[in-house]
């Protein structure tokens, strides 16, 4: 539970974070835009990209990317949600399901964070899709302190799409 209650807490002051915090990244890092879902995200310069398998890709994972140690992990994944939602139904519902959300915001978009400890896993959640559908990017693993940072710096650039 404190781990829990430290995380929350580290991750709301980082993920409150705007764009002009990029140069403080624990990482030399790059935005990937995402045009057609909206939202751009910075990964380290190093990290690869990963081609998304079909039992992925039927979850809803469109995308991922892992250190190249294959140590650390980032996915994205997009569920339709089949009718509209608000954020605090999102963060209730992440609550019922794991006991340890909360509602934060990021660069002006509301987010629901949680961890799941079954899969040592934290997340992000955002709704999309006119709130029918929701992102929930995924950080793995939750348990490693090293890896804390990189993944709460990562989320925190989470920002809406800006072309080039």
């Amino acid at each position: 539970m404190k781990k829990t209650l430290a995380f929350v807490l580290a991750a709301m002051m980082l993920l409150c974070s705007t764009l002009a915090c990029a140069q403080e990244m624990p990482f030399e890092g790059s935005y990937i835009g995402f045009e057609d879902y909206g939202f751009q995200i910075c990964l380290p310069n190093d990290w690869n990209v990963l081609d998304v398998s079909d039992v992925s890709d039927e979850s809803g994972i469109f995308f991922a990317a892992q250190s190249p140690d294959s140590t650390w992990a980032v996915a994205i994944q997009y569920t339709d949600l089949g009718e509209t939602y608000t954020i605090d139904q999102v963060a209730q519902e992440f609550q019922d399901a794991y006991g340890n959300a909360s509602v934060t915001e990021i660069n002006g978009i509301s987010f629901v964070s949680f961890r799941l400890e079954d899969d040592n896993q934290m997340a992000v959640a955002c709704l999309g899709g006119q709130q029918t559908g929701m992102y929930v990017f995924f950080f793995t693993p939750a348990d490693d302190a090293e890896f804390t940072p990189i993944a709460q710096a990562i989320a925190g650039s989470i920002s809406a799409y800006e072309a080039e």
